[in-house]
């Protein structure tokens, strides 16, 4: 979730690796980590999140769940 603090500025359509880079005082964070990892101060990177997300995103097409999440 974006901070409410950088949605303002989001919202008028300042990119949010401008935003972020310029609260935490480094240049491209967008780049480098992303605001995920600047948020857990690195523990999490933006590859581990979206390396996660499509994991889950995974989980129903798995053919041992099928019955699990059918309408």
């Amino acid at each position: 979730m974006v901070p409410r603090k950088f949605m303002g500025e989001v919202l008028k359509g300042v990119e949010l690796n401008e935003i972020v880079s310029k609260y935490y005082g480094e240049p491209n964070i967008g780049r480098k980590y992303g605001l995920i990892g600047a948020l857990t101060r690195r523990f999490i990177d933006r590859v581990v999140l979206n390396t996660e997300a499509v994991y889950m995103a995974l989980i129903p097409r798995m053919p041992w769940n099928a019955g699990l999440f059918r309408d």
